[in-house]
């Protein structure tokens, strides 16, 4: 029997392989939701908006189509979810390089992820 990988499942294994292990609030407050949010969505109590999809995948460097479906992009028509996913990634598949177009800057979603780590980072330091 092959056990049935959720939404909810699939945003908590990205943070958790992306250094956010125990980490809710911080990685909450780096995508711009509230933590309360953060844990409505990774229990499957709420379905999470596009928006914070977007900002959960440029966060994490995990595909939305693969947190959103649990497909990889390019695999063909939405086979296994892990099949194929980069083997030095945790098995979760990652965005290459060329994901969006240059200049690209989704409406909503916090597009300086560097810097607001680093805050986020000297916040938890202090």
């Amino acid at each position: 029997m092959i056990p049935d990988i959720t939404i909810a499942d699939r945003l908590r294994i990205a943070r958790e392989k992306s250094g956010y292990d125990g980490k809710q609030a911080e990685f909450a407050e780096l995508i711009g939701i509230g933590a309360t949010t953060l844990i409505r969505y990774e229990k499957g109590h709420t379905r999470p908006k596009r928006i914070a999809l977007k900002a959960w995948s440029l966060a994490t460097g995990v595909p939305i189509e693969w947190l959103e479906f649990g497909v990889v992009p390019g695999e063909g028509n939405g086979g296994p979810a892990m099949a194929g996913a980069a083997s030095g990634s945790g098995g979760l598949p990652q965005l290459d390089s060329n994901q969006q177009p240059a200049g690209y800057r989704p409406e909503g979603v916090v597009v300086d992820l560097a810097s607001k780590k680093r805050r986020v980072s000297e916040k938890r330091a202090a």
